[in-house]
């Protein structure tokens, strides 16, 4: 007999955007609250876990890093099936990983389930003296596609525990969310020796 987990439920969140964009930091910094310099892309797919306390029942979250490379997108597409939500993220100091931004968005509407839910991070917003994706062009993007926003900073962890528990929040509320099992249907690396930021 298999042990029964000391969790109600599962939330899957995939994480998607351009290559150094700090997808991966940003993970990191929401499963284990540390910061890296570190930079090893990732290759593939690969994922952390956290268990949080929502209405009681203590859910767990598994976020899932991508690899930006665009030799890896295809690989990539095959993970939007499986995730409840789908984070994209761009760095508020590179203006092209912000125009990719609709790309991400026609990924997530190509491949995900109907009802997944989106949201938009701009990450590195502790280097705001470099900032070139002004706000009011971030305002027209969320309103064109009806997304919410956070932006986010992994260094000092600004805004990127609530943009995970929003998705999640919004995945119980709508249940889009797995109930407890002892299983995990995406082969990944290994989380443990997961070290970049990209």
């Amino acid at each position: 007999m298999s042990k029964r987990s000391n969790f109600d439920s599962t939330v899957k969140i995939l994480i998607v955007g351009n290559q150094s964009v700090g997808k991966t930091c940003i993970l990191i910094r929401f499963s284990d609250n540390e910061f890296t310099y570190s930079t090893v892309p990732t290759i593939g797919v690969d994922f952390k876990e956290k268990t949080h306390k929502i209405d009681n029942k203590l859910v767990r979250i598994q976020g899932w890093d991508t690899a930006g490379q665009e030799r890896f997108r295809t690989m990539s597409n095959s993970f939007y099936r499986n995730a409840h939500a789908v984070m994209i993220v761009f760095d508020i100091t590179n203006k092209d990983s912000f125009k990719n931004v609709p790309f991400w968005v026609e990924n997530v509407k190509n491949y995900s389930n109907e009802n997944v839910l989106i949201c938009l991070v701009g990450n590195k917003s502790d280097l705001e003296e470099k900032r070139k994706v002004g706000k009011e062009k971030i305002n027209e993007c969320v309103e064109k596609y009806n997304l919410q926003y956070f932006e986010t900073s992994s260094l000092n962890g600004k805004g990127v525990n609530e943009a995970f528990l929003y998705l999640t929040k919004k995945a119980i509320e709508n249940d889009q969310f797995e109930p407890n099992e002892e299983k995990i249907s995406l082969v990944t690396n290994d989380p443990e020796k997961k070290t970049g930021c990209c």
